[in-house]
């Protein structure tokens, strides 16, 4: 079993587990969570394979299987499901434990910041592959859902992504070098800023930002059109 898959494992179990758990049972939102990750996991995936070619990024064969589809490995595959699953569960289950008056509250405000950041880091690297893609994709998703979109739900969204950093920081710790023998992915230096926070790139945490931003936004998507049409 290779280390990528480990850490996949690690990550899924918990959610997967307490999926199930009567006060806050996800697995009958999986009607809405598998048409939305489909949705998400095909744009991620597209992009992986496309910036895998490009030689932006790559996988270590010391730590994956060694499946490869359209050039990336099995488990990169995985990866657009279940950390959008464990997220997908915080993000449902955390009105039982926190409430998000103040996110939701300053929701926009918090939504502003990221935005002029975006703009801001999109320009400064755009000769820099990874940072210029990142932060303009997420310029532009935070400025259609802020201002047209407009959704309840972005201050619970803010506060999920705070919370679900912290696990963050050591699966991605470990996906990128942090206490094992050679990263499991691999940054070309030319197409990166070269600021990490440990050994994660600072891209990484607004890529993740993305990756469940859209997931939630799809995912609340085909929540309201099933309401509507009940």
């Amino acid at each position: 079993m290779s280390t990528y898959f480990i850490v996949l494992l690690f990550t899924i179990s918990v959610p997967f587990i307490k999926s199930f758990d009567s006060r806050m049972p996800f697995y009958k939102q999986w009607k809405f969570f598998f048409p939305a990750v489909s949705l998400s996991a095909g744009f991620f995936i597209a992009w992986d394979i496309w910036f895998t070619s490009m030689g932006v990024w790559g996988f270590n064969p010391m730590h994956i299987q060694g499946w490869l589809i359209g050039g990336i490995p099995i488990e990169e595959y995985l990866f657009f499901i279940f950390i959008p699953y464990a997220c997908l569960f915080t993000y449902e289950a955390l009105p039982i434990y926190l409430s998000d008056r103040w996110f939701t509250k300053h929701a926009k405000t918090i939504s502003y910041t990221l935005i002029a950041l975006s703009a801001f880091l999109s320009i400064l690297y755009y000769t820099k592959a990874y940072p210029f893609a990142t932060f303009s994709l997420l310029f532009f998703t935070l400025s259609l859902t802020t201002w047209l979109l407009n959704p309840h739900y972005l201050g619970r969204f803010y506060l999920t992504y705070g919370i679900v950093a912290i696990p963050f920081l050591m699966v991605n710790g470990v996906l990128t070098g942090s206490f094992i023998e050679e990263e499991v992915v691999w940054y070309n230096a030319k197409e990166i800023i070269g600021f990490r926070i440990g050994t994660i790139p600072f891209e990484d945490y607004f890529y993740g930002l993305l990756l469940m931003l859209l997931t939630v936004i799809i995912y609340e998507g085909f929540k309201s059109k099933f309401s509507a049409s009940k």
